[in-house]
């Protein structure tokens, strides 16, 4: 079980009063312009244990912060919700006395992650997201650890025994960053398994609540160890239904269950960046496996804008499901969830997390990873902290891809921190997707040139 790195019987009286009843939860959500912050907020107002909370938005750039507030106080008045929110201008305001602090940061914001995809395309490296691996993920991460890290060492003073969690990307490497400064009490989430378990369930007509499973590996790579409905193993199943009609969409998912036996849970836009083949210029940088390449982004934000305004109703849909979902980690970590014979609202994922933790801080997650390495796994949460189910083991050859890249990623970490442009050089041409050194250097030379504002240990 994961528990708070400090006070854990002094952290639940904190959390209600005399009377044993909840008290009000203050939740800061730093990064608040980014895409996570309505699904937070409706997440939020479907708690009912959450009644009464307090939510701060804090942003460098403030400009989001109105429109947002404005959003959740219509949200407010149209679900008859009970909680306040406000904006911080500063970061420490924003931390001071919080019990959760969600991160959902962008560092340098879409230029930079343009970029991101654009240098390293100019250099004849194609990715379809770059924000974990690859060139762009490796970019992304010098511009977010020092970023989060400066959040931890905040947290430290602000608000000690507040739960981080990091919505952020690189989440195995921000995360393993801000474990690095001793803050432990540090959870990444992200939706990737819901969605992916939601796909399965229409693609073998099975129910979504009755496709029971596990999985494991690291964020954006993981893999479902198990599959079942009322106890009976699916992947017999689902390997007879592809070979007997094929699937008109994820088939690197495919082609890698084909290889290793188990179906991964991402995707194929985040699954393909971690392996050299499906990007490749003989598959015309990804477009061969259906994967988008580096011209192939959009943000709206109009909709949301009108929403604010009253212009139309706030939509219930659309806004982050994971968000949604991890208001429902936030009351039961708080000890403010409804017992489940009470709660009457759908749970798809049946009182479980996904969560990016330390492998074996108490209990192993991932048998076949490092004791230090961050791992994604299911969990269930209750006042007394994580509680994390195994994923069972992993094949030979999946592990093995995992543990090179959990190594070239501490490498990143630690050019992120340090600002040591030998170690970043070591790490970009530690990617698989980097075919050369030549390359290696070109892009690295690049991306510190025009990412410079947003890099200033490199300098």
């Amino acid at each position: 079980m994961i528990r708070a790195n400090r006070g854990d019987t002094r952290e639940r009286n904190r959390m209600t009063d005399v009377h044993g009843a909840n008290r009000r939860v203050k939740v800061a959500i730093v990064g608040a312009g980014g895409h996570f912050t309505t699904g937070l907020l409706l997440g939020l107002s479907e708690q009912p244990g959450l009644r009464g909370a307090e939510v701060v938005l804090y942003d460098p750039n403030p400009a989001p912060l109105a429109t947002l507030q404005r959003w959740g106080e219509r949200l407010i008045e149209q679900r008859h919700s009970s909680f306040a929110i406000t904006t911080a201008g500063v970061l420490q305001e924003a931390l001071a006395g919080a019990d959760f602090v969600f991160t959902t940061i962008r560092g340098g914001g879409g230029k930079a992650a343009r970029a991101d995809l654009e240098v390293p395309a100019r250099h004849g490296i194609e990715q379809a997201v770059g924000d974990t691996v690859g060139p762009g993920g490796f970019a992304y991460a010098l511009r977010q650890i020092p970023i989060h890290a400066e959040i931890a060492q905040t947290m430290h003073v602000a608000c000690p025994d507040a739960w981080l969690l990091n919505f952020s990307n690189p989440m195995t490497a921000i995360c393993r960053a801000v474990i690095r400064t001793g803050h432990t009490r540090c959870v990444g989430l992200c939706d990737g398994v819901f969605g992916r378990r939601s796909w399965l369930g229409h693609y073998l007509d099975v129910p979504e609540d009755e496709l029971a499973f596990r999985h494991g590996g690291v964020n954006h790579l993981t893999w479902f160890t198990s599959l079942q409905r009322n106890g009976i193993d699916l992947y017999p199943v689902l390997r007879r239904r592809f070979q007997a009609r094929g699937s008109d969409s994820q088939p690197v998912s495919f082609k890698l269950m084909e290889v290793f036996g188990l179906f991964p849970s991402p995707g194929d836009r985040h699954i393909a960046e971690f392996y050299p083949y499906f990007h490749r210029a003989e598959a015309e940088g990804g477009r061969a496996y259906g994967l988008p390449t580096s011209a192939d982004r959009s943000e709206p934000w109009q909709r949301l804008e009108a929403e604010a305004n009253g212009q139309v109703p706030v939509a219930a849909q659309g806004h982050g499901g994971a968000a949604a979902h991890a208001m429902a980690l936030v009351a039961a970590l708080s000890g403010a969830a409804a017992p489940p014979a009470h709660d009457k609202r759908p749970d798809p994922m049946g009182g479980l997390f996904a969560v990016n933790t330390p492998n074996r801080q108490h209990g192993e997650m991932v048998p076949d990873l490092p004791p230090w390495a961050v791992v994604e796994a299911l969990a269930r949460a209750d006042a007394d902290g994580l509680h994390p189910i195994p994923s069972g083991e992993l094949p030979a050859g999946i592990a093995a891809t995992l543990r090179a890249r959990l190594d070239q990623q501490e490498l990143t970490v630690e050019a992120a921190l340090t600002g040591d442009r030998g170690l970043a050089l070591q790490a970009l041409a530690a990617d698989p997707l980097v075919p050369s050194l030549e390359q290696a250097e070109a892009v690295l030379e690049e991306l510190l040139h025009v990412q410079a504002a947003y890099l200033p240990r490199f300098a």
